[in-house]
């Protein structure tokens, strides 16, 4: 008898069992596929609400752990901290006005502004306008600064001369801006330099640029360089010419330091535009003042202009100068142009101009410069621009 159905019957039978293990085993599977992920939704689920306990007791913890008294000694340290930084800030205010002279930085209420330290000028060039604040408009004539005194006697009355080179009398009672001492004469604004502007200390007192600020809307022509001769000097460090009376002017009145360098030629200005006399009169600029030649004065032709007490009135006043008068006008020709029979040259070699430490020209003069008694101010090209 054949042992084939007896075979195949066992045989279907291990394949079913072994189904059956399969199905089993893959049921399991899903069985624990199911659980890991539950498993994982409540694990994150635990964890925020873990976190949100650890928040919450966190802030109760702070409320807690509040204490006053904590609180007010913090404060203090954080007070005591910024009182120091306070101190702090100030000394270094304070250094930096030793350092500039800026007295004014920390002003303290009743205390003298003191012009030990080097004085700050914030102009922005030399010349710069500081207006008055102190003019008087009634009561007794202003005294001449101490400051001032061996500068104004010095022109006071000159050996010869007198009074010719004279800066008037003061207008105004001496004021301090920006740690520079001011007084206004009625020909002249004096102030002091500062320390360590000026290399020499004869030069610690000096005029302002009163003429120079007055042409500042004008633009002069320079003059053609000459040989210059002993009626005209030529020069060559403004290119301006100064000729006959009004070089006697600037030789015997020690005028580089009174005057400063010429910054105009000859020319006409009406020096009463708002007065019935309209006549142009001739006159040249010079760096602090003006010098007019008056043809009807036989006395004292020629005058130092009244710059300061005009410029004290009006800051914004502008030379009124005009064209040369009309053919039948009042001619003047006592203070003439060099002729021009002198060849030009590029460069003057044969008399060089005055150099900025000396008062006087090189070329001849007819009135010998006395021996200055006194400090004479300084020329406004003698310190730097700050």
């Amino acid at each position: 008898m054949s042992n084939l159905p007896q075979d195949d019957w066992e045989t279907r039978k291990v394949m079913n069992d072994f189904s059956r293990i399969l199905r089993q085993k893959s049921k399991e599977e899903r069985a624990a596929l199911l659980d890991q992920a539950r498993d994982e939704a409540l694990a994150e689920e635990l964890a925020e609400a873990r976190e949100q306990s650890e928040r919450e007791a966190a802030a109760l913890r702070e409320e807690l752990a509040y204490d006053p008294a904590k609180e007010r000694d913090r404060a203090r340290e954080t007070a005591k901290s910024a009182a120091l930084l306070l101190i702090m800030l100030l000394l270094i205010l304070l250094l930096i006005a030793a350092a500039t002279g800026r007295t004014d930085i920390l002003p303290i209420p009743g205390a003298q502004v003191t012009q030990t330290l080097q004085p700050y000028i914030s102009g922005a060039e030399p010349g710069a306008f500081v207006q008055s604040q102190s003019l008087p408009t009634a009561g007794p004539a202003p005294e001449v600064d101490a400051v001032f005194q061996d500068y104004y006697y010095y022109y006071l009355d000159r050996p010869n001369i007198g009074d010719t080179c004279s800066i008037g009398n003061p207008i105004s009672s001496a004021y301090t801006a920006e740690g520079v001492r001011y007084q206004w004469f009625q020909r002249a604004l004096l102030k002091t330099m500062p320390v360590g502007y000026v290399g020499d200390s004869t030069w610690s007192v000096q005029g302002e640029r009163l003429g120079s600020q007055v042409t500042s809307s004008f633009l002069f022509p320079t003059a053609q360089p000459f040989l210059s001769q002993p009626g005209a000097y030529y020069f060559g460090e403004t290119g301006h010419a100064v000729n006959q009376q009004f070089l006697d002017f600037w030789r015997a009145c020690d005028g580089l330091h009174l005057l400063g360098y010429p910054i105009s030629d000859i020319v006409y200005e009406v020096l009463t535009p708002d007065q019935a006399d309209q006549q142009p009169y001739q006159v040249q600029y010079f760096e602090r003042g003006r010098l007019e030649y008056h043809q009807n004065d036989p006395n004292r032709p020629v005058q130092f202009g009244l710059l300061g007490l005009i410029k004290s009135k009006d800051k914004d006043f502008q030379a009124n100068i005009v064209m040369p008068p009309q053919p039948g006008a009042p001619a003047v020709t006592a203070v003439p142009h060099p002729a021009a029979t002198p060849t030009p040259v590029p460069i003057i070699t044969a008399v060089p101009p005055p150099a900025a430490t000396s008062a006087l020209p090189p070329a001849a003069t007819a009135v010998p410069i006395p021996v200055a008694t006194s400090t004479p101010p300084p020329a406004a090209t003698a310190y730097p621009g700050p």
